[in-house]
């Protein structure tokens, strides 16, 4: 149903609309359903009622003479007139006294109060419009609520503003009319929102939906778009086609995928051309022992050589080689798939680096190339002694072989802060600065210094996983006809141990003695 990023993104918005828009009313119904309503329509209301009382003959009815408080008794025609006025209007009436800080209740019509009891009245700061209203001379409205065991009531009412009668100070009268403060209901609010909001809200959602419109149309260009051209690019790689990148554009997270494609692009395409110069390397490194094989053989069969026992060391020579070949293919096979076992022991370094450059002198003699060693004391490591020679003598043996007569190869080896570090540097034709990060690939090599005799491309590949066994590190630093150098770096046995519960490099199975 919905099949293309657009249509996601456009429903999504819409969805996102209508629930912000239900998210609102929600909230408007329980904020207003559960709030008192404004007051002033009721002090208005019961204003208009309080009018219909002859305030000006109750006033003065109620009134007392020099200071003595008002009451009502039964007989009072006014009570009975105030009870039916509370009655037909469905409000209460109330008749106070102000004397001082005291308010005391003369008459009450829901006969909640008795007379001359005190009550807490609070009096609003409420002034409505006046005009068309005559009040009596010396009166004043009130405005305010009071608490009952009924609940919480509002009143308007007048007021008698005499406070002197003659000589003597008298108290002040006030008539109240009164009513329950009334709350806010839902059947209230939706006849609010039916006459306020409902034309706004469809106004919003109007507009939110062109807006929801055209974000998902921007969106879909700077989004979907470039991923589109990803998928489009992936489906070339997978078709064949690896000469393929896609534009970075559009936002950060779309970029990094974009990056991370062209990354994958460019590794797919140095991985292959790995395999194509591997496959390149093992036909000729193939084909010319199995060439040799196949004439001296050929020459054994048919008694053509003179020499038997010469050509069958030859034979003999060249299927080790091929050997050897099978052997290191099959090393780093394991090792990759971390099935090939070693055997860990505790080693003296700076013994077994000594042993191997001095086995390798020979070489460097014949060579004219003069082979310094400088390997002090060095702290045990714990590793592999076998395999680590297979490292020590490929590297020095690779400075001997690249190296030009009268050039000096050197090992030095000292101690640094947790481990070893052994470098061999020689003073060689030097690495292409573009072929030092792929120079510990698989099957890859560096046309420029391959000799007669070139290997396969496995030696820097098998010393890499070996030493990445052993939880160290080897780098490779070089310049053209100056010299290359390689550093290793071995924990040393303490500290090996110390770190072997956080490796998290399962490349090689370790048997630990």
């Amino acid at each position: 149903m919905f099949s293309s990023l657009r249509t996601r993104l456009l429903t999504s918005y819409l969805l996102l609309l209508i629930v912000t828009l239900g998210g609102i009313l929600l909230a408007f119904f329980v904020t207003t359903s559960n709030q008192p309503s404004p007051v002033e329509p009721t002090y208005q209301r019961l204003l208009a009622l309080a009018r219909g009382i002859n305030l000006t003959d109750l006033i003065l009815d109620f009134a007392t003479q020099r200071g003595q408080r008002p009451q009502l008794s039964d007989p009072n025609i006014e009570v009975a007139l105030l009870d039916n006025f509370a009655e037909t209007r469905n409000v209460r009436v109330m008749v106070m006294v102000f004397a001082r800080e005291r308010n005391i209740v003369a008459y009450d019509s829901a006969r909640n109060f008795e007379p001359q009891q005190d009550i807490n009245l609070r009096r609003a700061d409420y002034r409505p419009n006046t005009s068309g209203i005559i009040l009596p001379e010396n009166t004043d409205l009130i405005f305010g609520q009071f608490n009952d065991q009924d609940g919480d009531w509002l009143f308007s009412g007048v007021e008698d503003t005499t406070r002197n009668f003659g000589n003597q100070s008298r108290l002040r009268t006030a008539i109240l009319v009164a009513d329950m403060r009334p709350q806010q209901s839902l059947q209230s609010a939706l006849g609010e929102f039916n006459q306020s909001l409902i034309v706004p809200l469809l106004q919003a959602g109007a507009v939110g939906l062109v807006i929801a419109v055209g974000m998902a149309y921007w969106i879909s260009r700077t989004i979907a778009k470039p991923l589109q051209a990803a998928g489009r690019a992936a489906t070339a790689v997978a078709e064949g086609d690896l000469n393929q990148a896609v534009p970075v554009s559009g936002p950060q997270e779309v970029r990094s995928v974009a990056e991370a494609f062209n990354t994958m692009s460019a590794e797919v395409r140095l991985t292959q051309q790995s395999q194509r110069d591997f496959m390149a390397n093992v036909s000729h490194d193939l084909k010319t022992p199995l060439t040799s094989i196949q004439g001296y053989s050929q020459a054994i069969m048919e008694g053509a050589t003179r020499d038997p026992l010469n050509a069958a060391t030859i034979i003999h020579d060249e299927a080790s080689r091929m050997t050897r070949m099978v052997d290191n293919l099959t090393d780093l096979a394991r090792m990759e798939a971390g099935q090939l076992q070693m055997t860990m022991t505790p080693l003296n370094i700076g013994d077994l680096t000594t042993n191997v450059a001095r086995n390798l002198t020979v070489n460097a003699q014949s060579k004219g190339v003069q082979l310094q060693v400088n390997v002090p004391a060095l702290p045990p490591i714990n590793g592999d002694g076998d395999r680590l020679v297979q490292v020590l003598n490929n590297l020095i043996s690779n400075a001997l072989k690249f190296t030009p007569a009268g050039g000096v190869v050197r090992v030095i080896a000292r101690a640094v802060e947790d481990g070893v570090k052994i470098s061999v540097a020689d003073t060689g034709i030097g690495i292409p600065e573009k072929d030092l990060s792929r120079i510990f690939e698989r099957f890859y090599q560096v046309d420029k210094v391959r000799p007669p005799e070139r290997g396969t491309g496995l030696g820097l590949a098998i010393t890499h996983e070996i030493v990445g066994a052993h939880g160290g590190t080897i780098s490779v630093s070089s310049r053209e006809e100056i010299g290359t150098t390689f550093t290793i770096w071995l924990p040393t046995l303490n500290a090996r141990r110390s770190k072997m519960s956080t490796m998290t490099r399962p490349r090689v199975s370790l048997d630990e003695k």
